[in-house]
């Protein structure tokens, strides 16, 4: 039998410390809030692309330069939707070590929390603190972009929230794992009993 088999076979008889309904709902909501963000912004690209226009770089790519860093929202999303695949993968063949997913979310976290800010900066004045109409937008083309944007930005805030979520879902499952290793006696059980 090779090794990696054996393994795996060893891991998969130890209990996961991670709650069954919490973790797969958390995960799948994780999925389709990155995959919905990502499909807008694929969305977006495409159609700048057919009029010959540039996508805003906060948006679609990272900048380098240090007066102007920015994390992409399409980065973000990619990395997160990679991330909940991969988490599949790993709870069906591997048990999962809380220290590697605490690690991982956190870096997700703080990729989600600096593009909503950018996010947020580029927005509010653009689109966040108008209503989509005809009168503001010009066309009903500009209110569905006006939509779109809204859709794109609630569902970044969903995301960091799933993100805060995800990173306390491990911390609590780090925090238990560390616990059921320390013996604790019986009480009550003072003196052994002879038979």
């Amino acid at each position: 039998m090779p090794l990696i088999t054996q393994v795996a076979d060893k891991d998969r008889q130890r209990a996961s410390l991670y709650p069954y309904p919490v973790t797969p709902v958390l995960g799948a909501a994780n999925f389709v809030s990155a995959g919905v963000v990502m499909g807008i912004l694929a969305y977006f690209v495409h159609y700048l692309r057919m009029d010959d226009m540039s996508a805003p770089t906060e948006l679609i790519f990272v900048s380098t330069n240090m007066s102007d860093l920015t994390v992409s929202v399409l980065v973000v999303s990619c990395v997160a939707l990679l991330d909940q695949i991969l988490a599949v993968f790993r709870h069906s063949v591997f048990r999962i070590s809380a220290r590697v997913n605490i690690v991982v979310h956190l870096v997700i976290l703080s990729l989600w929390l600096a593009a909503f800010g950018v996010l947020s900066w580029r927005l509010n004045k653009m689109v966040l603190s108008h209503s989509c109409s005809v009168k503001i937008w010009g066309t009903s083309m500009g209110v569905m972009v006006c939509r779109l944007y809204k859709a794109m930005y609630s569902f970044s805030a969903i995301s960091l929230a799933l993100a805060v979520g995800s990173v306390i879902l491990d911390y609590t499952v780090l925090r238990e794992d560390a616990v059921a290793g320390i013996y604790q006696p019986l009480e009550g059980k003072a003196k052994a009993v002879k038979i």
